[in-house]
């Protein structure tokens, strides 16, 4: 299947955005970019027609990813390794003895909101 993203301006600033992200790309993947006018834009994704896009940059062969994604799937990795998701916790302390983590945790919602505890363990993923 093919890839590729689509940048998309709303405006003159926009436009010069779009200009320096193909410019970032080099001259050696010109081949992989695409820049055209909104109807381009609007061709490749519908959506954008009712939100006034002026502009569309689409490069082939890449992807983006939403700033999400990468630690929710380390997250569900971990879960499926056996780990324990603790939410809504704000580290306030940490400390490591070259075997196990002890943290200081303070729970930031809900209606312990403020409670202090501490959390040991030899593995830790924070996402």
């Amino acid at each position: 299947a093919a890839t590729g993203a689509v940048y998309v301006a709303y405006g003159p600033q926009e436009h010069a955005a779009l200009d320096k992200l193909a410019d970032a790309h080099g001259a050696h993947a010109a081949e992989s970019l695409n820049s055209g006018g909104a109807v381009e834009a609007r061709c490749r994704l519908p959506g954008l027609a009712a939100r006034g896009a002026t502009r569309g940059l689409h490069v082939r062969r890449e992807v983006t990813v939403e700033p999400w994604c990468v630690p929710i799937a380390w997250a569900l990795h971990a879960r499926a390794n056996g780990a324990e998701l603790l939410l809504g916790q704000e580290v306030i302390g940490a400390a490591f003895d070259q075997q196990t983590w002890t943290l200081e945790l303070r729970q930031r919602r809900g209606e312990r909101a403020g409670a202090a505890s501490a959390l040991r363990a030899r593995v830790l993923v924070n996402c």
